[in-house]
């Protein structure tokens, strides 16, 4: 089954199971992964990772490849997966960054937040065709971190 799908989602439940997941099932078009502790994942294949909204209601991009990145550095993540959707559509504080990106947090455990960074595009979605949005709106990173005040120096925008 794993065989026939792309070398990106390969690299990404590469990441999963790296980082403890383990296989609980395959389908035809997807793989039920399992870690104790934790609710089941869904791993769906897809070559070209997901599209989700970001809170400006702004369509994202988030890669398998960018996906496997963020996994590959920061594999603490793998257990909120869901998370970085949910903080990016739905984000308990938006921050800005140092170079117009911006940085979706969420707590995902007493004291415990994830934030998950992105830049969204400037463009004219009335003028600018999807391909070119998609291209400047994409996520960069997600990571896990206890030191929350060190966002309160930056610019709260939510």
């Amino acid at each position: 089954m794993t065989e026939e799908i792309s070398d990106s989602s390969k690299r990404v439940l590469a990441a999963l199971i790296a980082a403890g997941w383990r296989i609980k099932q395959e389908y035809h078009w997807y793989i039920l992964l399992e870690r104790e502790g934790y609710r089941d994942y869904q791993f769906i294949f897809s070559g070209y990772g997901m599209t989700p909204r970001s809170y400006n209601d702004v369509p994202m991009r988030l890669s398998n490849e960018r996906l496997a990145h963020i996994l590959e550095g920061h594999p603490e993540v793998s257990v909120h997966l869901s998370e970085i959707l949910h903080t990016l559509i739905t984000p308990q504080r938006i921050y800005a960054g140092k170079e117009g990106e911006l940085l979706a947090l969420r707590e995902v455990e007493p004291e415990k937040w994830l934030v998950v960074v992105y830049r969204e595009s400037t463009l004219d979605m009335e003028k600018t065709a999807i391909a070119d949005i998609e291209a400047g709106s994409f996520v960069i990173t997600a990571y896990l971190t206890r030191r929350i005040r060190s966002f309160e120096k930056r610019q709260r925008i939510l």
